[in-house]
């Protein structure tokens, strides 16, 4: 069942900021930031260990603008480059940076619209 990206950002806005381990052995971390437009963003990040893969998820809180990205973990610390994709078309370069435990950070992303965004991740996205 697909999720319009209004949904998403109502399902994103109700999810509690805590996040951590989940049954499956995945982690989870939340998103936090801000557009050049001023809009506020939240999303999540999923990692996988096991497998040497995470995964990004972005919306903007109006619901307009919903972004989805991939990296190697084993690839990812202190700092990182990735791209990802969006609806419409639009795509995007980030960059992150996490701490020692790659599990929290800050990030800046150029999206091929003219728009940027500055973000935290896991325990930074909750401060």
């Amino acid at each position: 069942m697909s999720r319009s990206a209004p949904g998403l950002a109502a399902a994103l806005l109700a999810a509690s900021p805590a996040a951590g381990a989940r049954a499956d052995g995945l982690v989870t971390r939340p998103i936090a930031g801000k557009l050049s437009d001023g809009r506020d963003a939240l999303g999540q990040i999923v990692i996988d260990l096991a497998a040497d893969r995470g995964q990004f998820i972005m919306v903007s809180k109006d619901g307009h603008l919903f972004c989805i990205g991939d990296y190697r973990v084993s690839q990812s610390q202190p700092v990182f480059a990735t791209d990802f994709g969006c609806g419409g078309g639009i795509t995007g370069s980030v960059i992150a940076q996490s701490d020692e435990t790659g599990l929290a950070g800050q990030a800046v992303a150029v999206f091929s619209n003219g728009l940027s965004g500055q973000f935290a991740f896991g325990d930074d996205a909750v401060r």
